[in-house]
Protein backbone atom coordinates (compact mmCIF):
# COMPACT_ATOMS: atom_id res chain seq x y z
CA UNK A 1 0.00 0.00 0.00
CA UNK A 2 2.53 2.57 0.90
CA UNK A 3 4.59 1.41 -2.25
CA UNK A 4 1.18 2.15 -4.21
CA UNK A 5 0.97 5.46 -2.65
CA UNK A 6 4.31 6.71 -3.78
CA UNK A 7 4.26 5.33 -7.29
CA UNK A 8 0.80 7.34 -7.31
CA UNK A 9 2.43 11.07 -6.21
CA UNK A 10 4.87 10.43 -8.16
CA UNK A 11 3.49 9.53 -11.22
CA UNK A 12 0.64 12.16 -10.92
CA UNK A 13 3.09 15.05 -10.07
CA UNK A 14 5.46 14.21 -13.04
CA UNK A 15 2.17 13.66 -15.38
CA UNK A 16 1.06 17.02 -14.27
CA UNK A 17 4.20 18.98 -14.56
CA UNK A 18 4.16 18.20 -18.17
CA UNK A 19 0.66 18.22 -19.19
CA UNK A 20 0.50 21.91 -17.34
CA UNK A 21 3.94 22.49 -18.97
CA UNK A 22 2.58 21.66 -22.36
CA UNK A 23 -1.09 22.80 -21.68
CA UNK A 24 -0.90 25.98 -24.58
CA UNK A 25 0.87 24.21 -26.64
CA UNK A 26 -0.70 23.51 -30.41
CA UNK A 27 -1.15 19.90 -32.08
CA UNK A 28 0.61 20.06 -35.26
CA UNK A 29 0.02 17.15 -37.74
CA UNK A 30 3.51 17.49 -38.74
CA UNK A 31 4.27 15.76 -35.24
CA UNK A 32 1.93 12.79 -35.58
CA UNK A 33 2.72 11.74 -38.94
CA UNK A 34 6.82 11.87 -38.32
CA UNK A 35 6.27 10.00 -35.32
CA UNK A 36 4.26 7.60 -37.49
CA UNK A 37 6.69 7.44 -40.00
CA UNK A 38 9.51 6.82 -37.11
CA UNK A 39 7.53 4.01 -35.92
CA UNK A 40 6.86 5.56 -32.45
CA UNK A 41 3.01 5.64 -32.43
CA UNK A 42 0.60 3.76 -34.58
CA UNK A 43 -1.83 5.57 -36.46
CA UNK A 44 -5.10 4.03 -35.44
CA UNK A 45 -3.68 4.78 -31.51
CA UNK A 46 -3.20 8.34 -31.91
CA UNK A 47 -6.41 9.16 -33.42
CA UNK A 48 -7.85 7.24 -30.42
CA UNK A 49 -5.71 8.24 -27.64
CA UNK A 50 -6.00 12.19 -28.72
CA UNK A 51 -9.59 11.70 -28.21
CA UNK A 52 -9.40 9.96 -24.87
CA UNK A 53 -7.33 12.02 -22.99
CA UNK A 54 -7.36 15.43 -25.03
CA UNK A 55 -4.47 17.37 -27.55
CA UNK A 56 -2.11 18.82 -24.43
CA UNK A 57 -2.05 15.43 -22.75
CA UNK A 58 -1.69 13.45 -25.71
CA UNK A 59 1.45 15.42 -26.73
CA UNK A 60 3.02 14.51 -23.24
CA UNK A 61 3.01 11.05 -23.69
CA UNK A 62 4.07 10.78 -27.37
CA UNK A 63 7.72 10.29 -25.87
CA UNK A 64 9.09 8.32 -22.97
CA UNK A 65 6.44 9.38 -20.30
CA UNK A 66 4.01 6.85 -22.07
CA UNK A 67 4.59 4.27 -19.39
CA UNK A 68 4.42 6.92 -16.34
CA UNK A 69 1.43 8.25 -17.44
CA UNK A 70 0.10 4.51 -17.78
CA UNK A 71 1.03 3.71 -14.06
CA UNK A 72 -1.01 6.61 -12.98
CA UNK A 73 -3.77 5.55 -14.70
CA UNK A 74 -3.56 2.45 -13.43
CA UNK A 75 -3.80 3.42 -9.78
CA UNK A 76 -7.02 5.99 -11.34
CA UNK A 77 -8.44 3.00 -12.52
CA UNK A 78 -7.69 1.09 -9.18
CA UNK A 79 -9.61 4.06 -6.87
CA UNK A 80 -12.14 4.28 -9.89
CA UNK A 81 -12.98 0.60 -9.47
CA UNK A 82 -13.06 0.62 -5.73
CA UNK A 83 -15.87 3.02 -5.90
CA UNK A 84 -17.69 0.97 -8.20
CA UNK A 85 -17.36 4.08 -10.94
CA UNK A 86 -17.17 1.53 -13.87
CA UNK A 87 -17.27 4.57 -16.97
CA UNK A 88 -14.03 5.65 -15.49
CA UNK A 89 -12.48 2.38 -15.16
CA UNK A 90 -13.30 1.43 -18.94
CA UNK A 91 -11.96 4.56 -20.09
CA UNK A 92 -8.93 4.68 -17.91
CA UNK A 93 -8.34 0.98 -19.04
CA UNK A 94 -8.84 2.35 -22.88
CA UNK A 95 -5.74 4.59 -22.38
CA UNK A 96 -3.47 2.11 -20.63
CA UNK A 97 -4.04 -0.17 -23.54
CA UNK A 98 -3.72 2.28 -25.99
CA UNK A 99 -0.31 4.08 -24.04
CA UNK A 100 1.12 -0.03 -23.95
CA UNK A 101 -1.00 -1.98 -26.25
CA UNK A 102 1.81 -4.49 -25.90
CA UNK A 103 0.57 -4.86 -22.12
CA UNK A 104 -1.57 -7.98 -22.43
CA UNK A 105 -2.10 -7.72 -18.64
CA UNK A 106 -3.79 -4.72 -18.95
CA UNK A 107 -5.79 -5.71 -22.01
CA UNK A 108 -6.94 -8.91 -19.50
CA UNK A 109 -7.55 -6.93 -16.51
CA UNK A 110 -9.23 -4.22 -18.49
CA UNK A 111 -11.47 -6.98 -19.85
CA UNK A 112 -12.19 -9.01 -16.44
CA UNK A 113 -12.88 -5.43 -14.43
CA UNK A 114 -15.71 -5.18 -17.35
CA UNK A 115 -17.16 -8.23 -18.22
CA UNK A 116 -17.16 -9.48 -14.94
CA UNK A 117 -16.87 -7.04 -11.94
CA UNK A 118 -19.10 -4.45 -13.22
CA UNK A 119 -21.53 -6.98 -15.04
CA UNK A 120 -21.74 -8.71 -11.44
CA UNK A 121 -21.90 -5.22 -9.67
CA UNK A 122 -25.16 -4.15 -11.57
CA UNK A 123 -27.09 -7.71 -11.40
CA UNK A 124 -26.10 -6.95 -7.98
CA UNK A 125 -27.86 -3.74 -7.35
CA UNK A 126 -31.36 -4.28 -5.70
CA UNK A 127 -31.90 -0.61 -6.02
CA UNK A 128 -32.69 -1.40 -9.75
CA UNK A 129 -35.37 -2.86 -11.14
CA UNK A 130 -34.40 -6.87 -12.44
CA UNK A 131 -35.18 -6.24 -16.15
CA UNK A 132 -32.72 -3.26 -15.54
CA UNK A 133 -30.27 -5.12 -13.64
CA UNK A 134 -30.23 -7.76 -16.54
CA UNK A 135 -29.71 -5.21 -19.40
CA UNK A 136 -26.97 -3.59 -17.76
CA UNK A 137 -25.30 -7.00 -17.24
CA UNK A 138 -25.40 -8.19 -20.76
CA UNK A 139 -24.18 -4.80 -22.10
CA UNK A 140 -20.85 -4.65 -19.46
CA UNK A 141 -20.37 -8.59 -20.66
CA UNK A 142 -20.52 -7.28 -23.94
CA UNK A 143 -17.93 -4.35 -23.29
CA UNK A 144 -15.72 -6.30 -21.95
CA UNK A 145 -15.71 -8.54 -25.53
CA UNK A 146 -15.41 -5.27 -27.12
CA UNK A 147 -12.55 -4.47 -25.17
CA UNK A 148 -10.60 -7.62 -25.94
CA UNK A 149 -11.23 -7.25 -29.50
CA UNK A 150 -8.65 -4.63 -30.49
CA UNK A 151 -5.86 -6.30 -28.38
CA UNK A 152 -6.86 -9.36 -30.20
CA UNK A 153 -6.30 -7.93 -33.14
CA UNK A 154 -2.62 -6.86 -32.08
CA UNK A 155 -1.98 -9.81 -30.50
CA UNK A 156 -3.49 -12.80 -32.62
CA UNK A 157 -1.51 -15.21 -31.18
CA UNK A 158 -2.22 -14.51 -27.54
CA UNK A 159 -2.56 -17.76 -25.53
CA UNK A 160 -3.71 -15.32 -22.78
CA UNK A 161 -6.49 -12.90 -24.46
CA UNK A 162 -7.66 -15.81 -26.45
CA UNK A 163 -8.23 -17.70 -23.28
CA UNK A 164 -9.77 -14.62 -21.68
CA UNK A 165 -11.93 -14.28 -24.76
CA UNK A 166 -13.15 -17.91 -24.53
CA UNK A 167 -13.68 -17.86 -20.38
CA UNK A 168 -16.33 -14.67 -21.24
CA UNK A 169 -18.14 -16.89 -24.17
CA UNK A 170 -18.12 -19.76 -21.76
CA UNK A 171 -19.14 -18.00 -18.07
CA UNK A 172 -20.94 -14.98 -19.39
CA UNK A 173 -22.37 -14.92 -22.34
CA UNK A 174 -22.49 -19.18 -22.53
CA UNK A 175 -22.01 -19.56 -26.55
CA UNK A 176 -19.66 -22.97 -26.47
CA UNK A 177 -19.22 -22.91 -29.92
CA UNK A 178 -16.94 -19.31 -29.67
CA UNK A 179 -15.68 -20.56 -26.29
CA UNK A 180 -14.33 -23.58 -28.28
CA UNK A 181 -12.58 -21.28 -30.83
CA UNK A 182 -10.75 -19.22 -28.25
CA UNK A 183 -10.10 -22.04 -26.36
CA UNK A 184 -8.31 -23.55 -30.11
CA UNK A 185 -6.60 -20.21 -30.59
CA UNK A 186 -5.26 -20.47 -27.44
CA UNK A 187 -4.11 -23.41 -27.70
CA UNK A 188 -2.63 -22.68 -30.99
CA UNK A 189 -0.90 -19.30 -29.42
CA UNK A 190 2.29 -18.29 -28.32
CA UNK A 191 2.16 -19.88 -24.16
CA UNK A 192 -0.33 -23.01 -24.81
CA UNK A 193 -1.26 -24.67 -22.03
CA UNK A 194 -2.37 -28.50 -21.68
CA UNK A 195 -5.97 -27.39 -20.41
CA UNK A 196 -6.97 -25.32 -23.08
CA UNK A 197 -6.95 -28.65 -25.86
CA UNK A 198 -9.76 -30.16 -23.25
CA UNK A 199 -11.47 -26.67 -22.95
CA UNK A 200 -11.93 -26.54 -26.87
CA UNK A 201 -13.01 -29.86 -26.80
CA UNK A 202 -14.99 -30.23 -24.21
CA UNK A 203 -17.21 -27.20 -25.79
CA UNK A 204 -16.64 -27.65 -29.42
CA UNK A 205 -19.23 -30.65 -27.86
CA UNK A 206 -21.17 -29.03 -27.05
CA UNK A 207 -21.55 -26.68 -30.15
CA UNK A 208 -24.71 -27.66 -33.09
CA UNK A 209 -23.51 -29.90 -35.90
CA UNK A 210 -19.75 -30.22 -34.13
CA UNK A 211 -20.71 -33.31 -32.71
CA UNK A 212 -18.18 -35.60 -34.85
CA UNK A 213 -15.70 -33.39 -34.57
CA UNK A 214 -15.49 -32.72 -31.37
CA UNK A 215 -15.69 -36.56 -30.85
CA UNK A 216 -12.80 -36.96 -32.63
CA UNK A 217 -10.79 -34.53 -30.88
CA UNK A 218 -11.78 -35.89 -27.63
CA UNK A 219 -11.22 -39.16 -28.57
CA UNK A 220 -7.65 -38.27 -29.88
CA UNK A 221 -6.70 -36.98 -26.17
CA UNK A 222 -8.78 -40.33 -24.56
CA UNK A 223 -5.98 -42.13 -26.54
CA UNK A 224 -2.61 -39.73 -24.97
CA UNK A 225 -3.07 -42.23 -21.96
CA UNK A 226 -4.97 -41.90 -18.42
CA UNK A 227 -3.87 -38.41 -17.96
CA UNK A 228 -6.23 -36.80 -20.26
CA UNK A 229 -8.87 -38.81 -18.89
CA UNK A 230 -10.24 -37.04 -16.59
CA UNK A 231 -13.97 -36.90 -15.72
CA UNK A 232 -15.00 -33.82 -18.04
CA UNK A 233 -13.46 -35.44 -20.90
CA UNK A 234 -15.03 -39.17 -19.54
CA UNK A 235 -18.77 -37.25 -19.61
CA UNK A 236 -18.29 -35.64 -22.80
CA UNK A 237 -17.34 -38.71 -24.75
CA UNK A 238 -20.34 -40.52 -23.48
CA UNK A 239 -22.91 -37.68 -24.40
CA UNK A 240 -20.73 -38.07 -27.51
CA UNK A 241 -21.22 -41.64 -28.30
CA UNK A 242 -25.33 -41.57 -27.45
CA UNK A 243 -25.66 -38.73 -30.06
CA UNK A 244 -23.43 -39.97 -32.90
CA UNK A 245 -25.08 -43.71 -31.87
CA UNK A 246 -21.87 -45.08 -31.74
CA UNK A 247 -21.92 -48.90 -31.58
CA UNK A 248 -21.11 -50.46 -28.66
CA UNK A 249 -17.95 -52.50 -29.34
CA UNK A 250 -16.05 -48.88 -30.22
CA UNK A 251 -17.40 -47.29 -27.19
CA UNK A 252 -14.90 -46.39 -24.25
CA UNK A 253 -15.32 -48.60 -21.02
CA UNK A 254 -15.51 -45.99 -18.82
CA UNK A 255 -18.97 -45.02 -16.69
CA UNK A 256 -19.97 -41.67 -17.32
CA UNK A 257 -19.57 -39.83 -14.14
CA UNK A 258 -22.63 -38.33 -13.85
CA UNK A 259 -24.14 -42.05 -13.52
CA UNK A 260 -21.97 -43.17 -11.07
CA UNK A 261 -23.02 -39.91 -9.25
CA UNK A 262 -26.68 -40.53 -9.36
CA UNK A 263 -26.27 -43.87 -8.02
CA UNK A 264 -24.49 -42.47 -4.59
CA UNK A 265 -26.84 -39.79 -4.47
CA UNK A 266 -30.24 -39.39 -5.99
CA UNK A 267 -30.91 -36.29 -6.28
CA UNK A 268 -27.58 -35.22 -8.42
CA UNK A 269 -28.52 -33.45 -11.64
CA UNK A 270 -25.34 -33.08 -13.00
CA UNK A 271 -23.86 -29.71 -14.56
Amino acid sequence: MKLRRILRKTAMALAMLVVFGLLRSPVEDSLTRRLVADKLLMDTQAANLSGLIGQSAFLAVLGGLRPLVAIYTTLHAFDAWSYREWDTVERDYRIIVTLIPDDIDSWKTGAWHLAYNAAASYYLDESLPMATRQRLTREWVRKGVAFLEPGLEQHPRSSALHKQMGDIYREKIEDPCLAARHYKLAMEGDAPRSYMRRFHGYFLARCPGREREAYDFLMALYREGPAQRLPTLIQRVKELEAKLEIPPAQQIPEVDPDIEMRKQFPHFRGE
